[in-house]
């Protein structure tokens, strides 16, 4: 049995320029602004929502106690309405089920309120609003339906003056017919009360003030662990004290330093655990994401544990990871574990901090002693002897000088080139660290100068131990070419400026190898040094005339001449080192012997050159690049 009810009330009664309902109808628009003010829009919409919907449920159980018809009813719900005073007028058509015995089944209709005294006051005190805004209005009509219809009957508003239309025009529906699109309606109704809501917001509150200290009193003693100079173990294991959690340290390369809150057993379980989710998961497979690169909080889970990974930051560069475990049955993972780990992580970067400037300040004191080693500034070798026990140095033993140049293929500018200088230093001090190798490390005439110690090299030959170094540079700094010259094995640590000058020459003739030995110069390196620099000169200038007065306008007639002659006149070998066509490296042949009048097929003229060639070149007089 299906009834239609529909009607238009009396739009002339009851206007009254500031109609009342109970209170006038402006003192409701104070209210809603006001609760908007102090509770939120949100709130607000609840608030009001509910207590039309109390006024609704109130009306219809004073009708329903008069013992009136089903019909009547329903006609009398939008009557109270206007005398209530929330609308002028109201324009209503609905459809009402029936079931056998009476009572409603189902419901659906739609209509209009003409004069809502909300979007009235809404306007007046609070502009156009984006959303309809007759929030009374339509908890009435919900709490008066559901009442009589003794099942849950929901209006939503789907245009409304408030918002700037022409009309407020709502539909109205049983639940059951709204499916999912009234879910977000439901919400204001079934919301927790402001009471019940302020308790559980104290108790957040509460619960906060105690996180916020117990985050205070870790600060606390992190620091003071810092200040009285205790290392990393001591700090994790203070953090798991208080935390309750276990920690990890890390270094930039996800090695771990420290841990604390776990067994032996327990640590080598998990992180063979997390190692190989780290190996077998997508999200590093896929994207090449690694820890190491890490720059911001994670939290990443397995089967058997969660893990709260922060990284740590000092200059600006990651130096390291802090960690809270969460192992399964034993701790879960909080929010607020983040901010504790946080200041954890701040922590470690000013232990970190303090670790590496003094330990680079270790090392640059080492390279202060390393160039008065080689200025000769000591009065005896027993003081020599004295100073070097105090960098842990034997340097009673045999040594050799090394001598590093490297150049920089993209230097845009010195700014640039101070900053990678001072990189290359700092990495050099880790990479001798990290292989536990004791060596002075200096700077000079734009190279980095090494002193190493027989009595730490007995494992690594020299040259093989160099040679590892310099794979290490070339992986961090691939925009640079680096070059190694190294001493002859020296007695006695007097002579270090000596060896000095031996490893500097052997550094300038790198240019076919990367790495040359003194030893390897052979008579081109005892026949030169500093003092016979000006026979050399008069030399070169008798030998290659010209071409030397004028040596860069001539680069290019040098170097080939240089190949040439290192090739041991051989053409082919030599069209291939300068890629030039076989025309090409004639045409600079017969140019060269024209220009120093030598037939460079003749033996005793092409060694004398290339002697000289190699003695300008170790001189520092000429580049071959």
């Amino acid at each position: 049995m299906i009834i239609n009810v529909s009607g238009e009330s009396d739009s002339t009664q009851n206007q009254q320029k500031d109609r009342t309902i109970h209170i006038y109808s402006s003192a409701f628009g104070i209210l809603r602004k006001e609760l908007i003010k102090n509770i939120g829009m949100k709130r607000m919409k609840g608030f009001l929502l509910r207590y039309g919907w109390e006024m609704g449920i109130s009306d219809a159980e004073k009708e329903m106690a008069s013992d009136s018809s089903l019909e009547s009813l329903l006609k009398k719900g939008p009557v109270y309405h206007h005398l209530n005073g929330y609308i002028n007028s109201i324009i209503y058509e609905a459809d009402f089920e029936l079931n056998h015995d009476q009572t409603i089944k189902s419901v659906k209709g739609k209509g209009t309120w003409i004069g809502s005294y909300e979007a009235e006051e809404h306007i007046k005190h609070l502009t156009v609003s984006d959303t309809p805004v007759c929030y009374i209005n339509i908890g009435y009509l919900n709490g008066y339906l559901t009442t009589i219809c003794n099942h849950t009957v929901i209006a939503k508003e789907v245009s409304c003056v408030g918002m700037g239309d022409e009309k407020c025009t709502w539909i109205v529906k049983s639940q059951e017919f709204w499916e999912d699109d009234i879910q977000d309606e439901l919400q204001y109704y079934y919301q927790t009360p402001i009471v019940k809501e302020l308790e559980y917001t104290y108790e957040q509150l509460l619960d906060q003030r105690n996180h916020i200290t117990k985050v205070s009193y870790i600060h606390k003693r992190l620091t003071e662990e810092i200040i009285n100079g205790n290392d990393l173990q001591s700090i994790v294991k203070v953090v798991h004290e208080i935390s309750e959690n276990p920690c990890m340290i890390h270094d930039a390369n996800f090695r771990p330093l420290a841990y604390s809150g776990l067994t032996e057993i327990e640590y080598l379980r998990l992180e063979m655990d997390f190692n190989e989710y780290v190996q077998q998961n997508e999200l590093f497979k896929d994207t090449g994401f690694e820890l190491s690169s890490l720059e911001t909080n994670i939290v990443l889970g397995t089967n058997l544990q969660e893990r709260l990974i922060i990284p740590v930051m000092v200059r600006k560069e990651i130096v390291g990871y802090c960690t809270f475990i969460y192992s399964q049955g034993k701790n879960k993972y909080q929010e607020n574990d983040e901010m504790i780990l946080e200041r954890v992580a701040n922590a470690i970067s000013l232990f970190l901090l303090n670790e590496k400037t003094s330990f680079e300040s270790f090392e640059r004191m080492k390279g202060n002693f390393l160039e008065q080693l080689l200025n000769e500034q000591y009065l005896s070798r027993k003081e020599i002897l004295k100073r070097g026990t105090y960098v842990n140095i034997d340097l009673g033993q045999p040594f050799h000088i090394i001598a590093l140049g490297y150049i920089n293929r993209q230097a845009d500018d010195m700014n640039e080139e101070f900053l990678l200088h001072e990189q290359i230093l700092e990495a050099t001090f880790v990479y001798f660290k990290e292989i536990k190798r004791n060596v002075l490390i200096g700077q000079r005439e734009g190279n980095f100068v090494f002193l190493v110690n027989k009595a730490d090299n007995v494992q690594n030959h020299t040259l093989e131990l160099f040679a590892d170094f310099l794979r290490y540079l070339e992986s961090s700094f691939e925009k640079c070419e680096f070059k190694v010259g190294i001493s002859t094995e020296g007695k006695q640590i007097e002579s270090a400026p000596q060896h000095y000058d031996e490893a500097l020459l052997a550094l300038r003739m790198t240019t076919t190898k990367q790495v040359i030995s003194f030893d390897d110069l052979g008579i081109v390196g005892v026949l030169i040094n500093s003092s016979n620099a000006s026979a050399v000169k008069s030399m070169a200038n008798l030998m290659l005339g010209s071409m030397y007065e004028n040596a860069s306008q001539n680069d290019k007639l040098i170097k080939t001449l240089y190949v040439f002659l290192s090739n041991g006149g051989r053409l082919e070998q030599t069209m291939r080192d300068l890629s030039l066509s076989m025309s090409g490296l004639l045409y600079r042949i017969n140019k060269i012997e024209a220009a120093i009048q030598k037939d460079l097929r003749n033996p005793e003229d092409s060694h004398q050159l290339f002697l000289i060639l190699e003695a300008l070149i170790a001189l520092g007089e000429l580049k071959i690049e």
